[in-house]
């Protein structure tokens, strides 16, 4: 089947649209021709009718679009993700139980889990997460608050008082229980990925309950995968076991 035929005038007006720096795009716009036709007309005699500068004036001009266009799809796709989400939560009811195994999940990923240590440590630099952490401890115990501490490492660029008041204004938590602050080293030369609250290590004086999360966090997993891990603590394993029932 034959193609559309073009009058030497309408094919004479896209040699000069084209020799004035119109890319196919705007030329089929203008003319109807399309873009194939085009490049077959003008491939070769127009090859380096952009040069480098004008290319980048062009990608200049692009990108923008395409990037404003990329982060339009991510959002929808990130605001349908949430939404099924939070139907999901919906048909979840809240429960100490569901409390503590959150606690117990999120210390097993994030929190120091040698024996040797004193207390509960969890450590991260997402405030939301530590947030979370805190208030699932204050949820799922008794706790006392005088038994918290919070020490921050930070780098050069940390505004030192702001970040501290931040965390303490997040956690609810006094700056009196606030060690001193650890500066890290960082060199000012070299890129490396900013990190903008600091590193935050959430401490509280109770290693029963480090014990107790971990248990739980454990025997959920046991449960799931259907394996027996053996446990150094005899207290731990028939804890573990009356909640695997």
């Amino acid at each position: 089947m034959r193609g559309n035929y073009y009058t030497k005038q309408t094919k004479g007006r896209a040699d000069r649209l084209r020799s004035r720096g119109k890319n196919y795009r705007e030329i089929k716009e203008l003319l109807g021709i399309p873009k194939s036709t085009l490049s077959t007309w003008f491939s070769k005699k127009h090859a380096n009718i952009f040069d480098k500068k004008a290319q980048l004036i062009h990608l200049a001009k692009i990108r923008p679009i395409a990037q404003q266009s990329i982060r339009k799809r991510i959002e929808r796709r990130d605001n349908v993700t949430r939404l099924g989400a939070t139907q999901l939560l919906k048909k979840l009811e809240s429960s100490e139980l569901i409390s503590k195994l959150a606690l117990g999940l999120l210390y097993w990923a994030e929190g120091t889990k040698s024996p040797q240590t004193n207390g509960v440590i969890f450590t991260n630099t997402d405030p939301l997460m530590i947030k979370l952490f805190a208030t699932l401890l204050r949820d799922s115990y008794q706790v006392d608050e005088n038994r918290f501490r919070i020490r921050i490492h930070v780098h050069y660029y940390h505004e030192k008082k702001t970040l501290v008041k931040f965390w303490s204004d997040l956690l609810d938590i006094p700056k009196e229980k606030f060690a001193p602050l650890l500066v890290k080293p960082r060199s000012k030369k070299r890129r490396f990925r900013k990190n903008p609250k600091g590193i935050c290590f959430l401490c509280y004086h109770n290693s029963n309950i480090r014990r107790e999360i971990l248990a739980i966090a454990r025997a959920f997993a046991e449960k799931v995968i259907g394996l027996k891990y053996s446990m150094n603590s005899k207290d731990v394993e028939a804890f573990a076991k009356n909640i695997a029932r």
